[in-house]
């Protein structure tokens, strides 16, 4: 599973997991949904495999809920939560979408 197919799985995605992706970070990068260690960290093994803390459910879910107003494609989506995730904001160019 890549980083689009997981955002558009996020209703699958079980509570309490984070989605973790393998650098470069992009929409096709490669993703999958881990739970957190006791301590909230992701598993040595996972971290082993190359893959990074991307975001946690909850978080994917608001910003979700944000692009529902716009008119984005499944791989923007997965952009936008990328930039999200390693910026704690929103991209410019999401302003230059029109609405829904």
């Amino acid at each position: 599973m890549n980083v689009e197919e997981a955002v558009s799985r996020l209703t699958q995605m079980p509570e309490g997991t984070v989605l973790v992706a393998k650098p470069p970070l992009t929409w096709g990068a490669e993703a999958m949904f881990v739970e957190l260690t006791v301590d909230y960290r992701v598993p040595q093994p996972v971290k082993d495999a190359g893959y990074e803390y991307l975001m946690g459910r909850d978080d994917i879910a608001n910003l979700i809920d944000f692009l529902k107003k716009k008119r984005v494609s499944s791989r923007s989506a997965a952009e936008f939560v990328i930039h999200y995730a390693m910026n704690d904001s929103a991209p410019a160019w999401i302003d230059d979408i029109p609405g829904a």
